[in-house]
This record gives structure tokens, sequence and C-alpha cells, in this order.
């Protein structure tokens, strides 16, 4: 994710490079959706383990709200859970062979960018309007 470089560009692109990061690694490393589907250890164990993607999350959707990208109307904390959560589904969905690594690709893309208030997403999950949403 270091790779990503999360702070050039729109927020909107960091956040596409960062879940394609998230998606490389897991297809390298299979075991990690393993790890995600295994059963809570607890609130603050499941927090600390997310601890280092989140503060990722974090930073790229304040520089979006600070740009006018995101919408700034729901908890920064929620929408750090929301997107954490909605990777999860992504991955458990892909794994029980519900959806194509395509498809859940897309739908958390699309998701994320309605989640955060990103504007118009087209089909492949990005924005149609790269301009600033005005508030």
């Amino acid at each position: 994710m270091d790779a990503a470089d999360l702070d050039a560009g729109p927020a909107t692109d960091a956040l596409m490079r960062m879940l394609d990061a998230g998606a490389q690694v897991t297809r390298r490393h299979p075991v990690l959706l393993q790890l995600i589907g295994a059963p809570p250890v607890g609130p603050q164990a499941e927090h600390d383990r997310h601890t280092p993607v989140a503060e990722r999350i974090r930073r790229v959707i304040e520089r979006g709200r600070r740009t006018g990208e995101f919408d700034d109307r729901l908890p920064l904390d929620w929408l750090i859970a929301a997107t954490i959560r909605l990777g999860h589904a992504a991955s458990e969905e892909q794994d029980a062979g519900r959806l194509s690594a395509t498809a859940a690709q897309d739908a958390l893309r699309t998701s994320l960018l309605r989640l955060l208030g990103a504007g118009a997403v087209d089909d492949a999950g990005t924005r149609a309007d790269s301009s600033p949403r005005s508030r």
C-alpha cells in the first residue's frame, strides 16, 4: 500500500490505488483471505489488527474531504470501519464463489465511492465527474 502513493493525485484515485494494492496482496498471499474470514478475536484485537490499513484509509478520506471530493456528513471513524468491512465483504463474496474477482472489485469500488459521496460513479466504479464536489 505504501507503493500506491496515497498522497499523490486526487483522493478518489488514491483510494482506487489503495484498493488495487490490497487486491494484489491478497492474490499473492491467499492466506490473508482466510485471516479476514477468521472468527472475531474481540473488538480491541480486531481494531488493532486493522490499524495500519485504517490509518491509510483515514489519510485518504481526510484529504478527499479537504478537496471536496468526499462528503463530510458521516463520521470519519464510521467511514473507516465501513470501508474495512466492505473490503471484507467483497473478499468473502469472491471466496464463496458468489462474485468473480472483477465483480467483487467493481462492487467494492462503486459501494465505497457512493458511501463517501464521491459523486457520479460509472460502471467500473470510478467517478464520472473528476471535478471537486461543491458543498
